[in-house]
This record gives structure tokens, C-alpha cells and sequence, in this order.
């Protein structure tokens, strides 16, 4: 099994690698609305990975979507081999996932390469919302036959459950934010209704 194709991995419209600017902030915003305690608001199709960071040593934590395919959790990278979370996970596999769907789970992660396993994942794919575009990024036709037979350009992991010294979960340390800003705007509508007396 060879490597990612680079070459059928073009960043247009969409799919810009998000090494900064607003990109960048458009793809942390799930993880603040999460430290909010407002993971409910994001789709069900989105987990947070929490993986060592293969120079900090630290966790480090990123929302991806992901499949549940008979009770395995699986993740795609949008940018390959590029992402740092896979550079992450390939230096050490143990991770941790949350999602609203799921909860808390910890164990390693696997890159996909055989063909039942491609198979498998072939209509939990269909299903995505961005399935499209990711197929034409990895230049693959619409077809389970040509998503096997490039399986090569996809950058997909399973986790395996188990019990091992992973990265903590993300905490939820920001849940105080939505009840001050409610609060700051309630005092502004009270205020508001007197000032019209």
C-alpha cells in the first residue's frame, strides 16, 4: 500500500488548508462552542480528538467528523497526511473521542488500508454532507469500485477501543459564558423597556 497521492489533494473553495486567518478560527469555533457546553448545537457527525501533540507532548485537541460503523468509530482526514492531528496519532495512536452521540472513548487509532474495511465505510460516506466534494478532492468517481481501488489517496483511522493512559477529554471549562452573555443582555432589554417609560 502506497502513500497519500499529494497530487490529487487540490486546496479550491472549500477545502483551503486552514493554516491561519479566519480559516483557521472557522475550524477552532466548534471547540469553543464545546468548552461552552454547547456540543448539542453542532452536528451529530463531529467528534473531538484528543491527541498528543508529537513535539509539545501535550494534549491537543480537534473536531472531525467521523462514522459509526458497527460500533467502531472512524475519522477522514480532509487534508490528508497534511492535517497535525494525523501527524499526531501516526507519533502515538492512544487517543481519546467525545461526541454527543457517542460519549467518552478512549483507545488507539488504526489507519484504514484493506478492502473490506473500505467497503465497509463506502455507504456511512455517501451519507456525509461533504462526501462529494471529499471524493472529488481524493479524485475518485462515485463508485464503491473506484473508492477501493484508491484507497490509497484516503486518509481514514478506526479506533479501538480499550483501556489504556490516553489524553484527557476536552473540559468544558467555558460553560459560564452563555448564561453571562444571557445575562448581559437581559440588563439590556430591562433597561431598555424603563428607558421607554
Amino acid at each position: 500500500m502506497t502513500t497519500t497521492t499529494k497530487s490529487t489533494q487540490h486546496d479550491s473553495g472549500f477545502f483551503v488548508y486552514p493554516s491561519g486567518g479566519w480559516r483557521k478560527w472557522m475550524f477552532q469555533a466548534p471547540l469553543v462552542l464545546w468548552r461552552m457546553g454547547l456540543g448539542w448545537m453542532l452536528p451529530r457527525q463531529l467528534l473531538v480528538l484528543a491527541a498528543t501533540g508529537r513535539k509539545s507532548g501535550l494534549p491537543r485537541y480537534t473536531m472531525i467528523e467521523y462514522f459509526n460503523i458497527d460500533g467502531t468509530l472512524h475519522m477522514v482526514s480532509g487534508w490528508g497526511e497534511r492535517s497535525q492531528w494525523v501527524k499526531n496519532i501516526v507519533a502515538d495512536p492512544v487517543v481519546t473521542v467525545e461526541s454527543v452521540n457517542e460519549g467518552v472513548i478512549q483507545g488507539r487509532a488504526h489507519r484504514l488500508t484493506s478492502e473490506d474495511e473500505f467497503r465497509s465505510l463506502w455507504q456511512p460516506m455517501l451519507r456525509s454532507p461533504i462526501a462529494e466534494p471529499q471524493l472529488a478532492r481524493w479524485g475518485m468517481q462515485r463508485t464503491v469500485e473506484d473508492f477501493i481501488a484508491k484507497r490509497d489517496r484516503a486518509v481514514i483511522f478506526a479506533i479501538e477501543a480499550g483501556d489504556v493512559p490516553a489524553p484527557p477529554p476536552l473540559e468544558q471549562d467555558l460553560q459560564w459564558v452563555p448564561y453571562f452573555v444571557g445575562a448581559l443582555l437581559l440588563t439590556r432589554l430591562m433597561r431598555g423597556g424603563r428607558k421607554k417609560r
